[in-house]
């Protein structure tokens, strides 16, 4: 007696929170939507779906690594705009972090980059 091959169910995706974004969850890799609320996590949201549900290959895409210098450039144009106030002095420890770990890739810090990092906030009068 031979198996007979029926096709899988479809997979059925749950939106999940990673602090304040929604993701998702595709073969065990993590897809961030947007920020939870949007309408641009909603429709993310609703691409993926189509894509998992139509495809049966679909896999999640690779997600691109966050850099630093990145992250230190959104965060200071963030803090120009809405804290002026704290926009020097922001300025000087983001400029104290990207001496130090410019180019690297934001996933990769774990806890003894942070208290390196303090170490040199404290050295440098911060």
């Amino acid at each position: 007696m031979s198996k007979s091959s029926s096709p899988k169910p479809p997979r059925i995706l749950q939106v999940r929170k990673d602090g304040a974004y929604d993701c998702v969850y595709v073969n065990s890799k993590k897809i961030r939507l947007g920020r939870t609320g949007t309408t641009e996590a909603d429709d993310n949201f609703r691409k993926i779906q189509i894509q998992v549900l139509t495809d049966p290959t679909f896999s999640a895409p690779k997600s691109q690594q966050v850099t630093v210098d990145c992250l230190c450039f959104a965060y200071l144009e963030y803090t120009e705009e809405h804290d002026p106030g704290h926009y020097p002095s922001i300025k000087t420890a983001v400029g104290i972090l990207l001496k130090h770990f410019a180019g690297q890739a934001v996933d990769t810090l774990d806890s003894r980059s942070f208290l390196f990092l303090q170490d040199k906030f404290v050295e440098y009068g911060v």
